[in-house]
């Protein structure tokens, strides 16, 4: 069901860019829930309990409620 806009990590409460680039969609360092980011991996012993990864499509839904 569409909503009238395109759903990218930019739009998702869940995604943060750490990188402060409006044009970054989660290919580097952001910090997304679904997918640790290399920053996290890279210091977290466990990412994977923090950031879940998840097979996710163009867009991963976590916005929904």
């Amino acid at each position: 069901m569409s909503d009238g806009y395109t759903k990218t990590c930019m739009t998702c409460r869940y995604f943060h860019d750490a990188m402060g680039d409006p044009n970054y969609e989660g290919e580097a360092d952001g910090d997304c829930r679904r997918l640790p980011s290399r920053t996290t991996a890279g210091v977290d012993g466990d990412p994977v309990s923090a950031f879940p990864v998840v097979d996710a499509s163009w867009w991963c839904g976590e916005h929904k409620e």
